[in-house]
């Protein structure tokens, strides 16, 4: 692959404050625009405390700009307006244009390299959540199926579905006494008997379960470490910016996708506390009744007290 062509001789460090900027070697103000040709801009600028306008014409006070370099090699600092009234609208934009690929190019570059030189880091972090850690992904995987193996995988995929929902709560459904009826009837004019039988009430919300649905090898393994090991072999020099962009924009999220695996296998932790799995339990409908005593029965059993060791 041949090198990016792209050039980066007119772009510069953003200068933090104006004293540092206006200490570099070519910097003029106040400087005629009349007698100087706008040749490129080397860098933007943020200051806390405002700083005058470089063009004789202005010199009005202002926080941010542009240090620009003219085609004799001075260098001055300008607004965006006075760049574009005094050395016209075609020609700044043109260069500022030029500028933010340049900054753009330059801002990938070094995030791409100090991904690179932290992927040693980061792949160690996945290893270990992913297959050392107690209370890791490879524990939460198994919790998984092991109350698959209990409950069974339909109502595994129920939970998946109240996982999806964020809906939580656990009901209790009965059939009102017909004094309930009567009464409930009674303020609810137009309420039919057959609706006013039904009665349902919260008895109870259970944990979030994240670790259900997260899907451990695929985020962590699929997603992060092998993307983050082909990355590290590149030569982001080499690859054009949008190429460079897209190959860099998954795998800078490794953070977040770290955290929701993390927070995700400890949430399993929470669900297989004694009196949510008992929650569970009740929440399964009436044509479940075996799985819900077949839950009821595990908890506390050897292999219940197992997982709950992190093993």
């Amino acid at each position: 692959m041949q090198p990016n062509p792209e050039p980066t001789a007119s772009l510069i460090d953003r200068p933090k404050t104006f004293e540092e900027m206006s200490a570099r070697r070519g910097f003029q103000a106040p400087l005629d625009h009349a007698e100087h040709a706008l040749k490129a801009v080397l860098s933007d600028y943020r200051f806390q405390q405002q700083a005058p306008c470089g063009l004789k014409a202005c010199r009005k006070l202002h926080n941010t700009g542009f240090l620009v370099i003219t085609e004799s090699g001075a260098e001055t600092n300008i607004g965006q307006f006075c760049g574009r009234t005094h050395f016209g609208e075609e020609v700044f934009q043109a260069a500022r244009a030029d500028h933010q690929r340049l900054r753009d190019r330059a801002d990938l570059l070094k995030r791409a390299k100090d991904l690179q030189a932290a992927t040693p880091a980061i792949v160690a972090h996945i290893k270990d959540l992913g297959y050392v850690r107690t209370f890791g992904a490879k524990w939460a995987t198994k919790v998984k199926t092991e109350i698959a193996g209990v409950i069974g995988h339909p109502l595994v995929d129920a939970l998946e579905g109240m996982q999806g929902r964020r809906d939580f709560e656990v009901k209790e459904y009965r059939q009102r006494t017909d004094k309930e009826i009567e009464d409930l009837m009674a303020v609810n004019k137009g309420l039919t008997r057959a609706q006013a039988r039904d009665a349902t009430a919260v008895i109870g919300t259970l944990e979030p379960m994240p670790w259900i649905n997260f899907d451990f090898r695929q985020r962590l393994m699929g997603e992060l470490m092998l993307p983050l090991q082909a990355f590290a072999e590149m030569k982001p020099d080499d690859l054009p910016t949008p190429k460079l962009r897209s190959v860099l924009k998954p795998i800078e999220g490794h953070a977040q996708v770290l955290q929701e695996a993390e927070e995700a296998a400890v949430s399993a932790i929470r669900f297989l506390g004694d009196e949510n799995l008992r929650l569970v339990a009740l929440w399964f409908p009436e044509h479940h009744k075996d799985r819900a005593d077949a839950l009821r029965k595990w908890i506390g059993s050897t292999k219940h007290k197992t997982l709950m060791t992190g093993v």
